[in-house]
Protein backbone atom coordinates (compact mmCIF):
# COMPACT_ATOMS: atom_id res chain seq x y z
CA UNK A 1 0.00 0.00 0.00
CA UNK A 2 0.95 3.38 -0.47
CA UNK A 3 2.38 5.47 2.70
CA UNK A 4 0.39 7.61 3.75
CA UNK A 5 1.35 11.31 4.75
CA UNK A 6 -0.77 14.33 6.12
CA UNK A 7 0.15 17.80 4.78
CA UNK A 8 -0.65 20.88 6.83
CA UNK A 9 -2.53 24.11 5.66
CA UNK A 10 0.48 26.29 5.75
CA UNK A 11 2.75 23.75 3.62
CA UNK A 12 -0.53 23.99 0.29
CA UNK A 13 -0.67 27.77 1.24
CA UNK A 14 3.55 28.98 1.65
CA UNK A 15 4.30 26.61 -2.02
CA UNK A 16 1.26 28.98 -3.83
CA UNK A 17 0.65 32.26 -1.99
CA UNK A 18 2.23 33.02 1.35
CA UNK A 19 3.66 36.30 1.18
CA UNK A 20 5.20 35.56 5.08
CA UNK A 21 7.29 32.86 4.48
CA UNK A 22 10.77 33.19 3.61
CA UNK A 23 12.26 31.88 -0.14
CA UNK A 24 13.99 28.82 1.61
CA UNK A 25 10.22 27.72 3.60
CA UNK A 26 8.80 28.62 0.15
CA UNK A 27 11.10 26.13 -1.45
CA UNK A 28 11.06 22.96 0.95
CA UNK A 29 7.44 23.86 0.76
CA UNK A 30 6.88 23.46 -2.95
CA UNK A 31 9.04 20.43 -3.17
CA UNK A 32 7.81 18.88 -0.26
CA UNK A 33 4.23 18.76 -2.18
CA UNK A 34 6.04 17.50 -5.28
CA UNK A 35 7.36 14.53 -3.31
CA UNK A 36 4.66 13.47 -1.28
CA UNK A 37 2.16 14.12 -4.40
CA UNK A 38 4.97 11.15 -6.31
CA UNK A 39 5.61 8.89 -3.47
CA UNK A 40 2.78 9.09 -0.97
CA UNK A 41 -0.89 9.26 -0.74
CA UNK A 42 -1.97 12.46 1.01
CA UNK A 43 -5.09 12.05 3.89
CA UNK A 44 -8.10 14.44 3.79
CA UNK A 45 -10.70 14.91 5.75
CA UNK A 46 -13.70 17.04 5.73
CA UNK A 47 -12.19 18.96 8.36
CA UNK A 48 -8.68 19.44 7.12
CA UNK A 49 -10.30 19.88 3.21
CA UNK A 50 -12.85 23.01 4.35
CA UNK A 51 -9.92 24.56 6.66
CA UNK A 52 -7.63 24.20 2.77
CA UNK A 53 -10.21 25.74 0.80
CA UNK A 54 -11.45 28.77 3.27
CA UNK A 55 -7.75 29.52 3.24
CA UNK A 56 -6.21 28.86 -0.30
CA UNK A 57 -9.74 30.60 -1.63
CA UNK A 58 -9.04 34.23 0.10
CA UNK A 59 -9.93 37.64 -1.45
CA UNK A 60 -6.28 38.64 -0.72
CA UNK A 61 -4.85 36.14 -3.03
CA UNK A 62 -6.75 37.16 -6.20
CA UNK A 63 -4.01 39.46 -6.96
CA UNK A 64 -1.71 36.79 -7.08
CA UNK A 65 -3.26 33.38 -8.47
CA UNK A 66 -6.37 33.18 -9.96
CA UNK A 67 -9.41 32.10 -8.40
CA UNK A 68 -10.21 29.65 -10.98
CA UNK A 69 -6.80 27.68 -11.02
CA UNK A 70 -6.84 27.60 -7.01
CA UNK A 71 -10.46 25.87 -7.31
CA UNK A 72 -8.61 23.30 -9.75
CA UNK A 73 -5.59 22.86 -7.41
CA UNK A 74 -8.33 21.78 -4.61
CA UNK A 75 -10.28 19.93 -6.79
CA UNK A 76 -7.49 17.99 -7.96
CA UNK A 77 -5.90 17.42 -4.95
CA UNK A 78 -9.11 16.07 -3.10
CA UNK A 79 -9.43 13.58 -5.63
CA UNK A 80 -5.70 12.55 -5.29
CA UNK A 81 -6.00 12.48 -1.63
CA UNK A 82 -7.44 9.73 0.94
CA UNK A 83 -9.99 11.56 1.84
CA UNK A 84 -11.42 9.67 5.31
CA UNK A 85 -13.80 10.29 7.85
CA UNK A 86 -12.46 10.94 11.32
CA UNK A 87 -13.51 8.52 14.01
CA UNK A 88 -13.58 9.56 17.73
CA UNK A 89 -9.87 8.97 19.33
CA UNK A 90 -8.49 9.86 22.58
CA UNK A 91 -4.91 8.96 21.99
CA UNK A 92 -3.82 12.09 20.40
CA UNK A 93 -1.03 14.24 21.99
CA UNK A 94 -2.12 17.35 23.97
CA UNK A 95 -2.56 19.95 20.92
CA UNK A 96 -2.42 23.79 21.83
CA UNK A 97 -4.68 24.71 19.05
CA UNK A 98 -7.64 22.95 18.45
CA UNK A 99 -7.91 23.45 14.54
CA UNK A 100 -4.46 21.36 14.59
CA UNK A 101 -6.46 18.60 16.32
CA UNK A 102 -7.77 16.89 12.94
CA UNK A 103 -4.39 16.76 10.69
CA UNK A 104 -2.86 14.70 14.42
CA UNK A 105 -6.21 12.53 14.27
CA UNK A 106 -6.04 11.79 10.41
CA UNK A 107 -2.66 10.51 10.90
CA UNK A 108 -2.93 8.54 13.76
CA UNK A 109 -6.14 6.99 12.05
CA UNK A 110 -4.52 6.03 8.64
CA UNK A 111 -0.64 5.50 10.16
CA UNK A 112 0.85 7.79 7.96
CA UNK A 113 4.70 7.90 8.20
CA UNK A 114 4.87 12.20 8.09
CA UNK A 115 3.08 14.99 8.81
CA UNK A 116 4.53 17.89 7.33
CA UNK A 117 4.44 21.29 8.77
CA UNK A 118 5.59 24.90 8.98
CA UNK A 119 3.88 25.42 12.28
CA UNK A 120 6.59 24.19 14.97
CA UNK A 121 4.84 25.91 17.96
CA UNK A 122 1.89 23.77 17.25
CA UNK A 123 2.70 20.81 15.93
CA UNK A 124 6.16 20.65 15.10
CA UNK A 125 7.27 20.88 19.08
CA UNK A 126 5.27 17.15 19.45
CA UNK A 127 7.51 15.81 17.62
CA UNK A 128 5.19 12.44 16.48
CA UNK A 129 1.97 11.77 17.37
CA UNK A 130 1.95 7.77 17.68
CA UNK A 131 3.58 5.57 14.33
CA UNK A 132 4.09 9.41 12.52
CA UNK A 133 6.53 11.83 12.85
CA UNK A 134 5.85 15.52 12.37
CA UNK A 135 8.44 17.20 10.41
CA UNK A 136 8.73 20.44 8.12
CA UNK A 137 9.44 20.48 4.61
CA UNK A 138 12.94 20.25 4.60
CA UNK A 139 13.71 17.31 7.40
CA UNK A 140 10.96 15.42 5.48
CA UNK A 141 12.61 15.63 2.41
CA UNK A 142 16.22 14.51 3.86
CA UNK A 143 15.09 11.77 5.57
CA UNK A 144 13.15 10.80 2.15
CA UNK A 145 16.60 10.81 0.29
CA UNK A 146 15.92 14.09 -1.59
CA UNK A 147 18.60 16.35 -0.24
CA UNK A 148 20.02 16.99 -3.61
CA UNK A 149 16.46 18.55 -4.32
CA UNK A 150 17.17 21.67 -1.84
CA UNK A 151 20.22 21.95 -3.17
CA UNK A 152 22.34 20.06 -0.66
CA UNK A 153 24.63 17.18 -0.82
CA UNK A 154 23.29 14.25 -2.56
CA UNK A 155 25.18 12.00 0.65
CA UNK A 156 22.99 10.20 2.82
CA UNK A 157 21.75 12.52 5.47
CA UNK A 158 22.67 12.38 9.28
CA UNK A 159 20.64 12.90 12.44
CA UNK A 160 21.34 14.68 15.53
CA UNK A 161 18.84 13.17 18.92
CA UNK A 162 18.79 15.94 20.87
CA UNK A 163 16.31 17.93 23.34
CA UNK A 164 17.89 21.27 22.76
CA UNK A 165 14.63 23.17 21.62
CA UNK A 166 16.73 25.91 19.45
CA UNK A 167 18.14 22.80 17.21
CA UNK A 168 15.03 21.04 17.17
CA UNK A 169 13.49 24.77 15.80
CA UNK A 170 16.34 24.83 13.12
CA UNK A 171 15.28 20.94 12.29
CA UNK A 172 18.86 21.24 9.95
CA UNK A 173 22.10 22.07 9.35
CA UNK A 174 23.80 20.80 5.78
CA UNK A 175 22.97 16.93 5.70
CA UNK A 176 21.96 16.89 9.42
CA UNK A 177 18.78 16.54 10.55
CA UNK A 178 18.07 17.21 14.61
CA UNK A 179 15.30 15.04 15.94
CA UNK A 180 14.09 14.47 19.45
CA UNK A 181 14.73 10.82 21.41
CA UNK A 182 10.29 10.25 20.68
CA UNK A 183 11.24 10.65 16.79
CA UNK A 184 14.07 8.61 16.68
CA UNK A 185 12.77 6.14 17.64
CA UNK A 186 10.52 5.64 14.61
CA UNK A 187 13.38 5.80 12.29
CA UNK A 188 14.24 2.58 10.01
CA UNK A 189 16.83 0.86 12.60
CA UNK A 190 19.99 0.94 10.50
CA UNK A 191 18.98 3.67 7.53
CA UNK A 192 20.64 6.81 9.33
CA UNK A 193 23.85 7.48 11.22
CA UNK A 194 22.63 8.86 14.29
CA UNK A 195 24.25 9.88 17.29
CA UNK A 196 23.33 11.84 20.11
CA UNK A 197 26.23 14.12 21.41
CA UNK A 198 26.00 15.64 24.94
CA UNK A 199 25.30 19.29 25.67
CA UNK A 200 28.15 20.83 27.90
CA UNK A 201 27.50 23.89 29.65
CA UNK A 202 29.26 27.13 29.49
CA UNK A 203 29.64 29.29 32.09
CA UNK A 204 31.24 33.03 32.75
CA UNK A 205 32.08 33.31 36.30
CA UNK A 206 32.55 37.24 35.85
CA UNK A 207 29.41 37.92 35.42
CA UNK A 208 28.03 35.91 38.05
CA UNK A 209 25.97 33.32 35.83
CA UNK A 210 27.30 30.61 38.12
CA UNK A 211 25.94 31.96 40.76
CA UNK A 212 22.61 32.50 39.31
CA UNK A 213 22.81 28.43 38.10
CA UNK A 214 21.92 29.28 34.44
CA UNK A 215 24.50 28.53 31.47
CA UNK A 216 25.54 31.20 29.04
CA UNK A 217 25.63 28.57 26.31
CA UNK A 218 26.55 25.48 25.46
CA UNK A 219 28.98 23.15 23.49
CA UNK A 220 28.54 20.30 21.15
CA UNK A 221 31.42 18.03 20.40
CA UNK A 222 31.02 15.95 17.34
CA UNK A 223 32.52 14.75 14.26
CA UNK A 224 29.58 15.41 12.40
CA UNK A 225 31.03 17.02 9.13
CA UNK A 226 28.14 19.54 8.89
CA UNK A 227 28.82 20.39 12.76
CA UNK A 228 31.98 20.77 13.77
CA UNK A 229 33.94 24.30 13.91
CA UNK A 230 30.34 26.02 13.35
CA UNK A 231 28.45 28.18 15.67
CA UNK A 232 24.45 27.89 15.31
CA UNK A 233 21.77 29.43 16.82
CA UNK A 234 20.65 28.72 20.50
CA UNK A 235 23.97 29.71 21.74
CA UNK A 236 25.37 26.45 20.66
CA UNK A 237 28.97 26.02 19.70
CA UNK A 238 30.46 22.93 17.68
CA UNK A 239 33.55 21.60 18.49
CA UNK A 240 35.16 18.26 16.58
CA UNK A 241 36.59 15.53 19.15
CA UNK A 242 40.42 16.28 18.29
CA UNK A 243 40.26 20.15 18.92
CA UNK A 244 38.07 19.75 22.10
CA UNK A 245 40.59 17.71 23.49
CA UNK A 246 43.30 19.94 22.71
CA UNK A 247 41.83 22.72 23.90
CA UNK A 248 39.80 21.28 26.76
CA UNK A 249 42.37 22.52 29.25
CA UNK A 250 42.31 25.53 28.08
CA UNK A 251 38.42 25.67 28.28
CA UNK A 252 37.83 24.42 31.74
CA UNK A 253 38.03 26.21 34.76
CA UNK A 254 38.24 23.58 37.70
CA UNK A 255 35.84 24.30 40.51
CA UNK A 256 37.16 26.96 42.77
CA UNK A 257 35.80 29.90 44.40
CA UNK A 258 34.55 31.87 42.01
CA UNK A 259 32.88 28.61 40.76
CA UNK A 260 31.04 27.71 44.30
CA UNK A 261 27.92 25.97 42.45
CA UNK A 262 30.07 23.96 39.89
CA UNK A 263 29.74 20.01 40.81
CA UNK A 264 32.47 19.22 38.53
CA UNK A 265 34.97 21.51 35.79
CA UNK A 266 33.33 23.89 33.59
CA UNK A 267 33.69 25.43 30.27
CA UNK A 268 34.13 29.26 30.45
CA UNK A 269 31.99 31.01 27.98
CA UNK A 270 34.30 33.99 26.77
CA UNK A 271 37.49 31.13 26.41
CA UNK A 272 35.37 29.13 24.62
CA UNK A 273 34.34 32.08 22.16
CA UNK A 274 38.10 33.07 22.17
CA UNK A 275 39.31 29.85 20.65
CA UNK A 276 36.40 29.59 18.25
CA UNK A 277 36.62 33.43 17.12
CA UNK A 278 35.90 33.21 13.64
CA UNK A 279 34.40 29.61 12.96
CA UNK A 280 32.27 29.12 10.15
CA UNK A 281 28.53 29.68 10.35
CA UNK A 282 25.84 27.22 9.08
Amino acid sequence: MTPRIVLDTNIHVAAMVYEKSNAEARRAARVALDVAGDDFQPVLTRETYRELGQIVLRKRYDDKIPRSARRTYLRDHRNEADYIRLAERSDLPACDDPKDIPFLAAAAQRDAKYLVTLDYKHLGSLGRVNNTLILDPAQFLLLEGHGEKLGLKDEKPRVVVTDHKPLLVRGHVGNTVFLTPAQAELLPKGKFEVEEPALLPMYNPANGALKNGGPEGWLMVTDNPDLSDARLFGKVTFLDSARYSQLKSLLTLERASDAPRAKEPVLVTHRVHKFTAGVRRP
